[in-house]
């Protein structure tokens, strides 16, 4: 009897602490070598949206943009991108890094421009906020929309 007791014991321990629940996976944020994996090929800008904010922070007036005409961004390599457009072929060095775990593109062709940088399999977004100078709205954001070809 004294065997069935801790047997039954050891079992429903077993039950107990076996069937802990497991913590889901969290998707660990890229790192650079994914991002520029995910980035190389050809993307087709779609719009670009600009988002005015009044002196209060909130959201007054949003416009879309969308191009005269069609505009591809090609990553040749984890450096090099290319813009085309009816203007021609401009050559741009990229840099991908992560500020306060968040993805940051930098493009520089004669000078550097920084932008938020988010991208899935065909999708990817650049967006930049900073201040207008107008005081009407004091605050913008733009958002730059980008489909894989």
């Amino acid at each position: 009897m004294k065997n069935k007791l801790l047997l039954l014991f050891f079992s429903c321990s077993l039950i107990f602490l076996g069937c802990k629940k497991d913590k889901k996976d969290e998707a660990a944020p890229d790192t650079n070598a994914i991002l520029k994996q995910k980035i190389i090929g050809k993307w087709n800008y779609v719009k670009t949206t600009t988002e005015q904010y009044d002196a209060s922070g909130k959201l007054a007036k949003t416009e879309d943009q969308t191009p005269e005409s069609i505009q591809t961004w090609e990553f040749v390599d984890g450096s090099t991108a290319n813009s085309s457009d009816f203007r021609g072929v401009r050559k741009y060095s990229y840099s991908i890094d992560q500020t306060d775990g968040i993805n940051n593109i930098s493009l520089t062709y004669n000078s550097t421009t920084i932008y938020k940088l988010e991208i899935d399999n065909n999708r990817m977004i650049w967006s930049a906020e900073g201040k207008t100078g107008d005081p009407t709205y004091p605050k913008a954001k733009q958002i730059n929309y980008l489909d894989r070809q």
